[in-house]
């Protein structure tokens, strides 16, 4: 993978989390990816949202 992948994907993962704040969130999000740099999934940590009412 390279390093302007990596950029891209930092800033995937960044978007990803202020998109999940914007919507009422926390920013507890993860973006899984493999080797070669391709996205295999996202996903958001709810604990603490669902332990504030969230």
């Amino acid at each position: 993978m390279t390093p302007a992948r990596l950029t891209e994907l930092m800033e995937e993962a960044v978007a990803f989390s202020v998109q999940h704040v914007h919507d009422g969130g926390l920013p507890f999000t993860a973006l899984v990816v493999d080797r070669d740099g391709v996205v295999l999934g996202h996903g958001v940590n709810r604990v603490r949202e669902r332990s504030r009412g969230g």
